[in-house]
This record gives C-alpha cells, structure tokens and sequence, in this order.
C-alpha cells in the first residue's frame, strides 16, 4: 500500500521562521509514529527544507554541542529544532518537491541518515546537495522532471573519465517524465535494480545498456521515441515479468520472443502492422496480458484470434480463466 504524505508547507525564513518551526513541529509531531515507521512520507518543499537546515546551522556548532540561548533562539524554539533534527536523522522515506519560488542557493539533504526511499520532484538538481552520500543506503529513488541526463544525478568525472559510483542496495528507480535522450555505461551502477521507470523521456534507443540490468523484473519505456523492443542482457531476459512500451515508434516486436518470463506485455498504440510479429508469442508460456490495442494491426475483424491463436498452448491453458487481450 502506498504511503500516505504529510505535507509541510513553506513559510519563509527572513519573515516568520520560528513560527515556521513551530507548525512544522506540531505537524510532525501528530504523524511522528507513521513518519519513523515509514507508513507516511515525509513531505517537504525546497524552501522549508533550506529554512530548517539554517536553522540546525544556527544552533548546532561543531560537534554537534548546543545552547539554549545560542542567536536568540528561545527555549521554545530550541526544543522544536532539537525535535525536528533527530526527524530528520530518522526519517526513512521523504518527498522534495520545489514550487515556483526562487531557490537561493543549494537544498542539503546529507542530514537524512536514515533515509531509504526519496522521491524527488521538479527540483534543480544542480542546487541539490548530498544526494551521492545517500547512494549506499537508499533503496527506492525518483526524480521526476528534473533532469536532462543521468550524468547529472549519477555522474562523477575524474581527470575528465566517468567513474562509477554504485547504488548497492537501490531496486527501484523512477525516472520518468524528464528529457533524458541517451543512457549510457551509468547504468552499470544500479546491479540489483528490478524495476526501472523511463517513461516519458526522449529516448530513441537504449542500445546495449540495459544489459548491466541482470536482475531487472518490471521495466517502462512507454512515452518515448523508441523503434525497437530494448534489449537486455542474458540473466534480463531470464527474469523480466512486465515490459510496458505503449505509445512509441515501434512496427515489430523482434526480441519479445526472448523474453522467457514475461508475463505482461504493453505494447500499445504503436506502428506494428504485420501479423508476423504476433509468432513472438508462440513459446512465452507464463503470459497473461497483452495490450495491443492502437496498432494498425490491432483493426483487423480477427485479430483478437489472431493474437489467441498465435500464443503458447501452455500460456492458454493455464490463463485460460484470466487472460486479458486487449484490442
């Protein structure tokens, strides 16, 4: 089930900051269980994140060693820092959205030790700092129209190469709704990934990249621009269960066949006119949902059958009771 949010909004620093911390707190506190737990997300936008981050640098120097009166900070708001602080050292999954302000220099997110899963939303990217240091811990990530290429989010030049950082322990990455063209030999850095987002982006070919994935499961490419089914590497093919690539520039399936495991396929709303390309279905015997629909192909009187007729006796039989063709 999906977490709920608890949202914080945003009151500026320079005019009402204490007051700020004072409804954050009161906030957070109501929804303190759920937000350690994880059974509700964190929710906060660019400023209020910068305003509490000026406000643990006002009162925590050093090692960490702090004054009830340090900057004119009452004990009021002193106790809504200290509380607000070991939040965010705790906290396990938060949502950084960014409004339509003017962001004033960079959002730091290193304080988040805790931090599992990070969704990240219209965020400049450039102005985000810390994210690199979470990479050894987060196991869900998203960052939605942010971003123009993975270099940005994932890059690290040395001496002008690329090295690789690993992302050990990350199995979900959204990176849907940007205008990422290209991939690129980052993806090495994601081995237990098993579900990848890329919809709506730019990108025409995934060439060989997505072969790093071995342990890939549940991939979507639709909204793109691509001509051909993506390509995975051997173990990929071995363990992919959904493939969705509605709504792109494909007029075959080649490959499809390949995919051992696949139970559903989305493949809608294409260019694929021939009924040759329906023999890809003939040995995939775990599928249960095909999506068609919007080909050319898809019009013709029989083509329902056409698709029942061409699959795997195996698949028939045992989805017999649940198959879904959808035409």
């Amino acid at each position: 089930m999906e977490n709920t949010e608890t949202m914080v909004g945003t009151i500026h620093y320079s005019n009402n900051g204490k007051v700020m911390m004072r409804m954050i707190s009161e906030l957070i506190r109501k929804n303190e269980r759920q937000i350690l737990r994880g059974e509700s997300k964190l929710s906060l936008d660019t400023l209020s994140l910068a305003c509490l981050n000026q406000f643990f640098a006002v009162h925590y120097e050093g090692l960490g060693t702090s004054s009830t009166n340090r900057n004119g900070l009452n004990k009021a708001c002193v106790k809504d820092v200290e509380f607000l602080y070991q939040i965010v050292q705790k906290t396990p999954v938060m949502k950084l959205v960014h409004g339509t302000s003017t962001l004033q220099g960079t959002v730091d997110i290193s304080r988040f030790n805790n931090l599992s899963e990070l969704e990240i939303k219209k965020v400049p990217v450039h102005l985000l700092s810390g994210l690199k240091g979470l990479r050894h811990q987060l196991k869900v990530l998203s960052c939605t129209r942010c971003i123009n290429t993975l270099q940005e989010v994932f890059g690290n030049h040395r001496d002008g190469d690329t090295v690789l950082e690993y992302w050990p322990h990350l199995h979900t990455l959204d990176l849907s709704f940007n205008h990422i063209e290209t991939l690129g030999k980052l993806m090495e850095c994601f081995p237990n990934l098993r579900s990848l987002d890329l919809s709506h982006n730019n990108i025409v070919s995934v060439e060989h990249y997505l072969k790093w994935l071995p342990k890939l499961m549940y991939l979507n490419m639709g909204y793109n621009r691509l001509k051909n089914i993506p390509e995975l590497g051997i173990q990929g093919k071995r363990c992919l269960i959904s493939l969705v690539v509605r709504n792109n520039n494909l007029d075959n399936l080649d490959g499809v066949e390949e995919l051992d495991t696949l139970e559903e396929l989305e493949a809608s709303h294409n260019c694929i006119h021939d009924n040759k390309w329906l023999e890809v279905f003939s040995q995939l015997n775990h599928l249960a949902m095909v999506n068609l629909k919007g080909n050319p192909f898809s019009y013709e009187e029989q083509f329902r059958a056409n698709v029942i007729g061409s699959m795997s006796a195996k698949a028939v039989k045992r989805c017999v009771s649940f198959l879904t063709i959808l035409s």
